[in-house]
């Protein structure tokens, strides 16, 4: 009788000789592009030589995800995990995994304007964000900005509906935009109706024909939107009716009234 003896080898490896480094957590700009992980990503430091695979997570925005220092350009702070996998010729495998997040900066740019403001009137730009550390204002206008490279300059000559736009840059070196629209209200339309010459020693009276209604009346001669022609200039004065309508905006108009002299009493008398 013969007695057979089957002897099974059985290999395995010490997957502590797999070093996996995924690179040193970095920060970056909206917008930019970084290469990750470690240099190298993956080392094999036992005897042999098997053959090394990567596998990142998450698959997004990341340029090949089986690179051992993919390029990627996340949008929001994102972690990537890559899976380092050692193959080895007796078949055996060993996996080992690291982790590296990525920040992404992206500072606040948010502007505003004093508006509304009335047709001519200056008006201020501010950005308020508190993220930068220098700015640089531009207009899809003509107005003229006092100093575009301050946090909140004085605008001149802008136009309703002009956009104003402050590209912001943090201490980071990340830049970041937004705009902020202007409106402009017109200027009531204001008329005054003609007066009609007076003698000095004519009597005060109130003053009418300005339009819109509510407005004041200013000028030599008047007090309270009565006209008096004894305390007026003999000659040309001119009356200005000044109006200001809901939205705070203020037109005049303006015509003149002519006092004659009245003849002195000491001369009419009879010889």
């Amino acid at each position: 009788m013969v007695l057979c003896f089957f002897t099974s080898v059985f290999y395995s490896q010490n997957c502590n000789n797999l070093d996996v480094d995924a690179g040193q957590d970095i920060e970056i700009c909206l917008g930019e592009s970084i290469e990750i992980g470690g240099n190298p990503t993956g080392e094999w430091t036992g005897s042999g030589n098997p053959t090394i695979t990567y596998l990142w997570s998450p698959n997004s925005n990341i340029n090949d995800n089986t690179l051992a220092n993919p390029t990627v350009s996340p949008v929001t702070t994102t972690e990537y995990t890559v899976i380092v996998t050692s193959t080895h010729n007796n078949g055996n495998t060993c996996d080992e995994n690291s982790v590296i997040e990525v920040t992404v900066i992206e500072p606040q740019a948010s502007p505003e304007n004093s508006g509304p403001i009335c047709v001519g009137q200056p008006f201020t730009l501010d950005e308020i964000g508190g993220d930068a550390d220098s700015w640089v204002w531009s207009s899809n206008g003509s107005a003229t900005i006092s100093n575009n490279t301050e946090q909140d300059p004085t605008v001149n000559g802008a136009v309703d509906g002009e956009v104003f736009t402050v590209e912001i840059t943090d201490s980071d070196g990340c830049v970041s935009a937004a705009s902020t629209t202007i409106s402009i209200n017109p200027l009531p339309t204001v008329t005054l109706g003609s007066f009609s010459d007076l003698c000095s020693n004519a009597a005060a009276f109130p003053l009418t024909g300005g339009s819109p209604s509510g407005g004041t009346y200013s000028g030599p001669g008047v007090s309270n939107n009565e006209f008096d022609p004894s305390t007026a200039s003999i000659g040309s004065n001119t009356i200005t009716y000044t109006y200001t309508d809901g939205n705070g905006c203020t037109n005049s108009a303006t015509e003149t009234i002519t006092v004659l002299q009245s003849p002195d009493p000491c001369y009419l008398g009879l010889y």
